[in-house]
């Protein structure tokens, strides 16, 4: 199958815009250049003024387009709109097209839509949900994060988290955006079926905290849920997938759900869950913040099958700071 890297190896994304733009420039009589307007290809109605324009993007190295709908996308964005196809497809149309012999010679039909002085309105794409991922080996650059928390390799293949080389994937505007490991960055990710989160620790002067999910997740996934034992004393609701994991090393079992905010109600199978007697004891244990006693008051108030559990730590940490404390002092 062609990729997107394969493709950026033989061409650059300005290459791709200039070969799938050039009738729609030459219309307007304008040259391709980024700030030049021209009538936005993908809608065959009526424009008031020519809004469409390419420009270069420092923070994603490459170029992309706008234009007065609000669109903002990648070459790879163009091509899928202005044939009606999947991300998979026009990645073959763009392979087939510009001639890049990385697949076979097959030659894809293309219907482009044509610009036409007639307005009307604009229907949202569904949001696309494919992605491309590439991951490291685990080396001791990226095992250090996770050790310090006395978490090893164990845990993290049994939870499916690697590091994160790479990921090209679309937010819910279908707006593109791609990640790219550093030498001085930690970067993890897991990957379930169709979908994913990455995830970035906060390192001082490096990076900040940031997460994010990509492809198409299932709205009451709950993390942790296909790593429980058949029946077991104590169980934990955390905050996060981090806290499972830390959790998971020293012994505990716990689960999360998207968000601490999140309401378990919509969550079917966790429900089911802690109203069932597979574990002994149920324990919802957030973060010592503002937001988390108040979810665990309010939760545990909600749904009595699951008892607060305070932990003695300084305000604004969380279960992980708490047992990577513990774990260190016990160590050194």
């Amino acid at each position: 199958m062609v990729t997107r890297q394969q493709i950026l190896e033989k061409v650059n994304t300005f290459d791709i815009f200039k070969h799938f733009l050039r009738e729609y420039y030459d219309k307007e009589n304008a040259p391709i250049k980024p700030g030049v307007y021209i009538y936005v290809p993908e809608i065959s109605g009526e424009q008031n003024t020519p809004s469409f324009n390419l420009y270069y993007s420092h923070r994603s190295s490459e170029y992309r387009y706008k234009d007065f709908t609000g669109n903002d996308g990648s070459a790879f964005d163009l091509v899928m709109n202005l044939c009606n196809t999947s991300f998979v497809e026009s990645l073959k149309i763009i392979n087939s097209e510009m001639n890049l012999g990385l697949e076979d010679s097959h030659k894809y039909e293309l219907k482009k839509v044509k610009p036409k002085p007639k307005k009307e309105t604009i229907v949202q794409p569904k949001h696309n949900t494919s992605y491309e991922l590439e991951t490291y080996k685990w080396s001791k650059k990226y095992l250090k994060f996770w050790t310090s928390y006395g978490t090893g390799l164990k845990t993290l293949n049994k939870y499916g988290y690697k590091p994160l080389k790479q990921l090209f994937a679309y937010k819910k505007d279908n707006s593109s955006y791609e990640i790219k490991s550093a030498s001085d960055s930690l970067i993890f990710v897991f990957e379930r079926n169709g979908w994913g989160k990455y995830y970035m620790p906060e390192i001082k002067g490096v990076q900040k905290k940031r997460f994010g999910y990509f492809g198409d997740k299932p709205s009451d996934y709950v993390f942790g849920l296909e790593q429980l034992p058949e029946s077991g004393d104590d169980l934990y609701l955390v905050a996060g997938e981090k806290d499972c994991l830390s959790m998971h090393s020293h012994g505990k079992w716990a689960v999360a759900l998207t968000s601490e905010e999140s309401n378990p109600g919509n969550y079917p199978d966790f429900i089911k869950l802690i109203r069932s007697d597979r574990f002994k004891n149920k324990y919802i244990m957030y973060d010592r913040d503002d937001t988390g006693e108040k979810q665990m008051k309010k939760i545990s108030k909600e749904y009595p099958e699951l008892k607060p559990k305070i932990l003695d730590i300084p305000k604004g940490w969380d279960v992980s700071d708490f047992l990577k404390d513990k774990y260190n002092k016990l160590m050194f």
